[in-house]
């Protein structure tokens, strides 16, 4: 009698923190105005490498800076999704810095949703792909 009640404990214990670790999981915020720096694009760290993402959900824009050039972008943001249009770009040449920012600009354009924690923000993919992480900043960096 005691090992079921002590097995019937366990598994409640065990299915609880599995809700809990759920609900975390889930917690996402509404997204909201920052500027970001740009940690990580497909799994690969560029934190190094100054990328920039400005975030202004009032006027639907967002802007940045590419590791070579400026850009800036009209959003979309409903509920948990985020589509970001066609960026312009400036057009200056950087031999070392274009794989990097076409690596970016097509994170971009392939975004269709988000987490948000109001600190970090992971840009995903249909799929549910991390593209692009970044880390909110203060605006004095």
């Amino acid at each position: 009698m005691k090992i079921k009640l002590l097995g019937i404990l366990f598994i409640g214990l065990m299915l609880s923190c599995k809700v809990s670790k759920q609900k975390t999981e889930n917690s996402v915020e509404p997204l909201k105005s920052g500027t970001f720096k740009v940690i990580s694009i497909n799994g690969h760290s560029v934190d190094r490498d100054k990328l920039t993402l400005k975030i202004d959900t009032e006027n639907h824009h967002i802007s940045g800076y590419t590791g070579c050039n400026n850009y800036s972008a009209n959003i979309t943001a409903e509920e948990h999704t985020l589509n970001v249009g066609m960026a312009k770009v400036t057009k200056r040449y950087c031999e070392d810095g274009m794989k990097l920012e076409n690596s970016y600009l097509r994170g971009l354009r392939d975004t269709k949703s988000y987490t948000y924690d109001g600190r970090k923000l992971v840009l995903k993919s249909a799929e549910g792909d991390a593209l692009i992480t970044a880390q909110k900043t203060t605006e004095e960096e």
